[in-house]
């Protein structure tokens, strides 16, 4: 924001504005070569240890590209979940693909195929629907970019491309490709340890599954490109390596923790009905595919949970309902033989009789009679708190929102003794206790105080707060001037027009519409949960179609088991309650799973990175298990719902 108003710097000095040592700050700019950096760093070096601070233009352009670089690496880093969670997939798919073709790679190799050749068959097969479907995901971009210029246009840059590059689209092509051949090829592997006798005897159960020393090697490169792929699209091995870490130490937990609940909830079958009873069993079939469908299932519902969960909370710190002493308007830099003609104004245009509150400019200039010192290494990192111009103010009583933690109110053993009320966040940075001193620049005069108490203050439901307060009395002669603050909540014309009468009559005054301000910041949290809601939809749907792809590589053990229970005498209906069952006991878990890990996340982050009050969200914890657990259940019985509908004699005689 520029200055109100432009003087001559001439006029500016001959109107004598600056003597009696009156608050200014200076600024001075120098044009320099186009690397300003080194004589920068000079400068430093040789204004070390006082209070000017030397910057550049090349520095905060280097800043801001440094930001765009962080936000670009972290979309490619989402991105990369995504991919690594098709990826699991795809590996989940490879290897009940293999485990399905073990005859028909027996049957080649009888014909004379070697392994190797197999392995490449089925390899470029993987290859090929890699790139078709990276084609088809670059398309998708392409519409996503069309979406949002349709929605967000007027939040955008007017400049702004939205069409895919080449660059982007070939990059995102090979990194599909990579992911799907990184992921199959060690399933894939299995292929050398099926024999030609397997269509005789059948002994490959026994080793099928025991990996050999090339198998370790072998994942251990897919690793190592894995690491690489994330350095890449992280910009930073450190990055990278952290990324895929947080991976791996999620994904084994959630995991462990569908392992866990799946063997309770085996050791609890004999406690339900037979369909229940069932529907457990079902969860062990043969290459059953749960704890992969709840990691995957659970990974995505976990993202979108947790968002909303800390969508929650920070939006509960902006809301006006929570804390009624939040105005909506302030006015700062009134005059004293202004502030009766602005409350009067203020009065008349919204009905409420605004608070003053009479402020003054003070620096900190000594504590327990030590000056600070800025040539002080630990001193000069905290000058932006402690170096800073202070408003402070007087008043006889507490606020509603302030308790005393130290000392006692302004005491009456000695009336005219300065006393100052020291907030307890600042008392813990200077390191004063009730009964020390400070000492105060207030305009070139020094003013001495005992801290008489230190309070501490209720943020959110302060209506103004004030690091230091004064014992009234001892500042009514100082130069100052008053703030007026609104409660009530008035239509955004209204306060529009308030504005415009009081600048037009007070142009010194400064206004900050609260609710405005407010408002703002809602749209920006609104758009930054829209945003990574957006991921976390992406990563459930990668969930749901690793949930489809599993129902379909299962489907034959299903229509065999509905086959042999219809011989036996079950009702379709009995089928369709097992169906049911069995699909919504893994959503029920994949549900608690995702939910129980979300809201410990959302916790961590609000009270841990964001410093904000976090509250239990009882319908949002109840929602997500219910809501995770009705998709699942969707899902699963509507691409397995045909079952229920096939002869049992065609499915035996085919067996």
């Amino acid at each position: 924001m520029g200055a109100r108003i432009f003087v001559e710097k001439k006029s500016f000095d001959d109107a004598g504005i600056t003597r009696n040592t009156s608050r200014i700050r200076r600024r001075i700019l120098y044009r320099t070569s186009e690397n300003p950096t080194e004589l920068v760093t000079q400068l430093r070096d040789a204004l070390k240890g006082t209070t000017i601070q030397v910057n550049s233009y090349r520095e905060q352009q280097e800043n801001l590209n440094e930001q765009f670089a962080r936000t670009e690496n972290y979309l490619s880093l989402t991105g990369l979940l995504i991919l690594v969670l098709g990826g699991v997939g795809v590996w989940n798919v490879a290897r009940a693909f293999i485990e399905q073709k073990r005859k028909t790679v027996a049957v080649l190799k009888c014909l004379g195929a070697t392994g190797n050749r197999v392995i490449a068959v089925y390899l470029l097969q993987i290859l090929t629907l890699g790139v078709v479907g990276s084609l088809f995901g670059v398309f998708l971009a392409q519409c996503g970019l069309w979406v949002a210029k349709w929605r967000f246009v007027d939040a955008l840059p007017a400049k702004m491309s939205y069409a895919v590059t080449f660059a982007t689209s070939w990059q995102g092509i090979l990194l599909g490709v990579l992911i799907s051949v990184l992921f199959s090829a060690l399933p894939l592997l299995q292929i050398r340890s099926i024999k030609p006798k397997l269509l005789l005897r059948d002994e490959n159960n026994v080793n099928i599954n025991r990996l050999d020393w090339s198998k370790w090697l072998f994942g251990a490169l897919c690793v190592t490109a894995l690491l690489g792929i994330a350095v890449w699209q992280a910009g930073s091995l450190k990055v990278g390596a952290f990324f895929l870490g947080g991976l791996a130490g999620t994904g084994l937990v959630l995991y462990s923790a569908a392992a866990i609940l799946t063997w309770v909830l085996k050791r609890t079958k004999s406690l339900g009905t037979f369909s229940i009873r069932q529907a457990i069993n079902s969860l062990y079939r043969p290459g059953n595919q749960t704890r992969i469908i709840l990691l995957a299932v659970g990974l995505g519902a976990f993202v979108v949970i947790a968002v909303q969960a800390m969508q929650t909370n920070l939006v509960r710190e902006f809301d006006f309902s929570r804390n009624q002493r939040l105005p909506s308007m302030i006015f700062v830099d009134v005059q004293k033989s202004q502030i009766d003609g602005v409350m009067a104004m203020i009065e008349k245009a919204v009905g409420e009789k605004a608070e003053s509150v009479p402020t003054v400019r003070a620096r900190i200039a000594a504590v327990n009679g030590e000056s600070v010192d800025f040539t002080q290494r630990e001193i000069r990192q905290q000058q932006g708190q402690i170096g800073r111009e202070f408003a402070i103010t007087y008043r006889p009583k507490l606020d509603d929102n302030e308790s005393i933690t130290g000392g006692e109110w302004w005491t009456s053993a000695n009336p005219d003794e300065p006393q100052v009320s020291v907030e307890q966040t600042m008392a813990e940075t200077l390191k004063v206790t009730a009964g020390d001193s400070m000492t105060f620049d207030i305009s070139g005069r020094k003013l001495t105080a005992r801290v008489a108490n230190v309070r501490k203050i209720d943020v959110r439901n302060a209506r103004t707060a004030f690091v230091f307060v004064f014992r009234p009395g001892t500042l009514d002669k100082a130069p100052q001037s008053f703030a007026a603050t609104v409660l009530k909540h008035v239509p955004a014309t209204d306060r529009q027009r308030l504005q415009r009468d009081i600048l037009e009559k007070f142009p010194n005054v400064q206004i900050f519409d609260v609710a405005d301000i407010i408002a703002a910041v809602d749209k920006l949290v609104s758009n930054f949960v829209i945003a990574i809601s957006f991921v976390g939809s992406f990563v459930l749907l990668s969930g749901i179609l690793i949930l489809i792809g599993s129902v379909a590589l299962t489907k034959s053990q299903r229509i065999y088991e509905n086959a042999i229970l219809k011989t036996l005498g079950a009702k379709r209906l009995t089928l369709a309650t097992i169906l049911f069952s069995e699909y919504g006991l893994l959503g029920l878990l994949a549900g608690v799973i995702s939910t129980g890990f979300a809201v410990s996340m959302s916790y961590v982050v609000c009270r841990y990175l964001m410093a904000i009050e976090w509250q239990f969200d009882l319908p949002l914890t109840i929602g997500g298990v219910l809501i995770t657990a009705l998709l699942v259940t969707f899902v699963g019985v509507a691409a397995s719902f045909d079952v229920l509908f096939r002869k049992p004699l065609a499915t035996l005689r085919s067996q």
